[in-house]
C-alpha cells in the first residue's frame, strides 16, 4: 500500500481503504495508473497485483511501453510497486528504466532498481497545467516496472530516505513505515527495495519534530525521534538495522519449540535437547507475560548423559506442581567460565490444568505470509484466536517463516505450521523438523507434515506407527491426498486440514472415515469442534462448506475493546466484545491484568487467576459464550 493517511491513533487494521481514501483525498491528490480516463495507455500494460494485496498496479516488459496525463499543481511523485519478491508467483523485478518527461523539460531517467517505491519526478514547477509522459525502457540488467500511480506536489513537501537492514536479512523483504507528528499518525506505508534496503517516503509536508516507527512482524520495532523535514529537499537518516524479536527466535533449543510444543500438565515432565558447548546450567525456568505482569516458574532439568552429543545435553524437564495454565517460553540460564547468558524457545511449552476431551482448533492455510501486509493479516488472526480460544492453532502451505512466527507470536495457545508450494527455504530455523508429531495428552496426536504426499513418507509412518494406539489423530498437512487406505484408514485419521487441495474442500475420506476441511480461500478460517473424536463442526453458519469469512481489507467481525485501559491500573475493567458474525463462539476468552486484589465477573466464569512475580498484578483469565450478531459485556472488578 503506497501513501496512505492515517488518522491519529487509529489502528491500521480496523481502518477500510475506502475511508483511507477519502480522508486523503483533499489534502493528498492522487492519480492511479488505472485510471484509463486520467491516464493514456500505448503498448502493453497489465493490471495486476501482488497476492493477496491491498493495492494494484500496471505492469509492463515491453520496451516503449508509455503512459501519458496531465495534472495540475507544483510538483509530482511516482509511486512503483514492490520488486517481484524473491518468492514463487509473485513476477519478475523492476529491471527496466523509466524516462519521464514533464512539459517540454529535460528527459528524467529512473531506475527502480536502485531506489525504492517513492520517486519525485519534478518540483518548483509553475502552478497550473502540466502534460506528463512516461516511457519504459530495457536496460542491460532487463526489463519491467510496476507502477501504482503518481501524486501531486504543492511545493511545501520533501523526502525521508534511510535503509533497513536486519537480522535474518535474508527473510526480510518489506517493513511498514509509520510517520508521525505530535503524537498523531500522518503517513503508513510499506517501503523497503529488498535487493537493496533502500526506503523512501515522498511527498511528506515539511515540518519539525516526526517521529518514524518501523514495523516488521518478528523484528523488534526501531523508532527515530526529531525528524526534520524540509520543503523541496530529501532527509537521509544513518543506516537503520532491525533485530529479531525474542518472541519468534529458537535460541539452540532443538525441542520442544514453537513448531514442536510440549504440552503438559503440571508436575508432568517433558524431552528437551540444548546446546550448552561447555557452558554449566544453572536454572531451567518458563516464563510468559500478559501485559506488565511477569508469570515464571521455575522447572528441574535431568540430564540423560548417554544422549549428549556435540555439545548438546539431552534429557527431560519436570514441571513444577504449582504451574499455573498458560503459553510458556522454555528458558535456560548458563554460566559460561563466569559469563551469564540465556538460551530460549520462546512459546515451547503448554501448561494445561487438564487435557481436553473434545478438543477445539482453529485452522486456516495458504495465507502467503511473503511479507508486512499478509503478516499483518496473520496478526490481526491471531487476536480472534485468542477471543475464540481453541486449544490449539493449525496452519497449513506458509511461505516466509520469519514474518509468519513473528506475526503468530500473540497467540495464547500452541499453533503447528507446515510450508508448501511457495516456501522459503529454511522455515526450519524456526519451526525444526517439517515432519513431526505433537500430542496433546495420551489420548489425541498431531501429525505435521510439510511435503507433497508422493514423496518418501517413512517418517510419517513412523510417527504414526508410535501412536498406533492413540485414541484420536489428526493430520495438519500440505497437500489433501493422503494415503487412504495405507495412512488414513490404517491409522482412524479423524481429521484431515489441509490449503493446497482441489474440491470437494469438505469431504470424508475412506472407511474410519477421516474427515477433510481444507481451505476454500485466502480470507478465512473455520473453527472445528470434536466430540468423542469425531469433527462435529467446522463450517460457517451452519453451511455444507464454508469457512468463517474474514475479509483482509476490512474491519474485524469479531473484536474487544476494554474500558478503562487493560494495562494493570484499574481495579475494575469492562470488556466489550463485539461479534458481527452470524456464528456463536461458546466458551470464549478474554484476559484481565489488574492490581493484585481479590476479583469478580459480571459474566462467565474465572477460569484462571494467577499473580505476577512482583507480587503487584493479577491475570484473569474468564471464559463466557459469545452469540453471533451480538455485543457482549464482561466486568471485573475487586471485592
Amino acid at each position: 500500500m503506497s501513501g496512505l493517511c492515517l488518522p491519529p491513533r487509529t489502528p491500521l487494521g480496523l481502518i477500510t481503504l475506502a475511508f483511507l481514501v477519502s480522508q486523503c483525498l483533499a489534502a493528498d491528490p492522487w492519480i492511479s495508473a488505472l485510471d484509463q480516463t486520467r491516464v493514456k495507455r500505448s503498448g502493453q500494460w497489465t493490471q495486476t497485483s501482488f497476492r493477496r494485496a491491498s493495492t494494484a498496479h500496471l505492469a509492463t516488459q515491453q520496451d516503449g511501453a508509455t503512459l501519458e496525463f496531465t495534472f495540475t499543481g507544483s510538483g509530482l511523485m511516482l509511486t512503483f510497486d514492490a520488486h517481484g519478491l524473491p518468492f514463487a508467483h509473485l513476477g519478475a523485478e523492476n529491471l527496466g528504466a523509466v524516462a519521464v518527461k514533464v512539459d517540454d523539460g529535460p528527459i528524467l531517467v529512473v531506475h527502480p532498481q536502485r531506489g525504492d517505491r517513492d520517486v519525485v519526478l519534478a518540483r518548483g514547477l509553475p502552478d497550473r497545467l502540466h502534460t506528463v509522459r512516461l516511457v519504459h525502457h530495457r536496460t542491460p540488467a532487463g526489463a519491467g516496472c510496476r507502477i501504482v500511480g503518481f501524486r501531486i506536489l504543492r511545493g511545501d513537501e520533501g523526502e525521508l530516505s534511510f535503509t533497513v537492514h536486519g537480522e535474518a536479512n535474508r527473510f526480510l523483504t518489506d517493513v511498514r513505515a509509520v510517520l508521525s507528528l505530535n503524537g498523531a499518525v500522518v503517513m503508513s506505508r510499506l517501503v523497503r527495495n529488498w535487493m537493496t534496503g533502500m526506503c523512501r517516503i515522498a511527498g511528506v509536508a515539511a515540518s519539525r519534530g516526526y517521529e518514524l516507527e518501523i514495523r516488521a512482524a518478528g523484528w523488534q520495532p526501531l523508532r527515530i525521534r526529531d525528524i526534520d523535514i524540509s520543503a523541496q529537499k530529501e532527509t537521509t537518516l544513518t543506516p537503520l538495522y532491525l533485530e529479531r524479536t525474542r518472541a519468534s527466535m529458537a535460541d539452540r533449543v532443538d525441542f520442544p519449540r514453537m513448531g514442536t510444543p510440549a504440552i503438559v500438565r503440571p508436575s508432568e515432565s517433558f524431552a528437551t535437547r540444548v546446546a550448552l558447548r561447555g557452558a554449566s546450567l544453572q536454572v531451567v525456568e518458563l516464563q510468559r507475560h500478559a501485559g506488565p505482569a511477569r508469570i515464571t516458574r521455575r522447572a528441574v532439568f535431568t540430564e540423560n548423559k548417554a544422549l549428549e552429543y556435540d555439545g548438546y545435553a539431552e534429557g527431560t524437564i519436570k514441571v513444577s506442581s504449582g504451574t499455573p495454565p498458560g503459553l510458556y517460553d522454555l528458558v535456560y540460564k548458563l554460566d559460561a567460565n563466569g559469563r551469564r547468558r540465556e538460551q530460549v524457545s520462546p512459546r515451547s511449552v503448554h501448561v494445561v490444568a487438564d487435557f481436553p476431551k473434545d478438543p477445539v482448533f482453529l485452522t486456516f492455510g495458504h495465507m502467503d505470509t511473503f511479507g508486512q501486509e499478509a503478516a499483518e493479516y496473520l496478526e490481526r488472526i491471531a487476536e480472534l484466536a485468542n477471543l475464540i480460544a481453541p486449544d490449539m492453532v493449525l496452519v497449513s502451505n506458509e511461505v516466509n517463516a520469519a514474518y509468519a512466527s513473528g506475526a503468530l507470536s500473540g497467540l495464547e495457545m500452541p499453533h503447528l505450521i507446515t510450508f508448501g508450494n511457495h516456501e522459503v527455504s529454511g522455515h526450519e530455523e524456526w519451526y525444526g523438523n517439517a515432519v513431526s508429531m505433537t500430542d496433546f495428552g495420551p489420548d489425541l496426536s498431531i501429525l505435521n507434515f510439510s511435503h507433497p504426499w508422493h514423496g518418501d513418507l517413512s517418517h510419517a509412518y513412523a510417527l504414526l506407527e508410535s501412536r498406533a494406539e492413540t485414541a484420536c489423530k489428526i493430520i495438519n498437512a500440505f497437500e489433501h491426498d493422503a494415503p487412504v487406505e495405507a495412512m488414513l484408514d490404517r491409522y482412524r485419521i479423524a481429521f484431515l486440514h489441509e490449503a493446497h487441495g482441489p474440491n470437494p474442500k469438505v469431504v470424508q475420506i475412506g472407511r474410519t472415515p477421516t474427515q477433510r476441511a481444507g481451505k476454500v480461500n485466502s480470507e478465512s478460517f473455520r473453527v472445528v469442534r470434536f466430540e468423542r473424536c469425531r469433527p462435529v463442526s467446522f463450517t460457517y453458519g451452519g453451511d455444507k462448506v464454508a469457512p468463517i469469512p474474514f475479509p483482509r481489507h476490512k474491519p474485524s467481525p469479531l473484536r474487544v475493546l476494554y474500558s478503562p485501559a487493560n494495562a494493570g491500573k484499574h481495579r475494575t475493567v469492562t470488556a466489550k466484545v463485539e461479534n458481527t458474525w452470524e456464528q456463536d463462539f461458546p466458551n470464549g476468552r478474554v484476559s484481565f491484568v489488574m492490581p493484585n486484589a481479590e476479583y469478580t465477573v459480571d459474566r462467565g466464569r474465572i477460569e484462571s487467576t494467577i499473580v505476577s512475580d512482583d507480587g503487584q498484578f493479577v491475570v484473569l483469565s474468564v471464559r463466557f459464550d459469545i452469540p453471533a450478531k451480538s455485543a457482549v459485556t464482561v466486568t471485573a472488578g475487586s471485592r
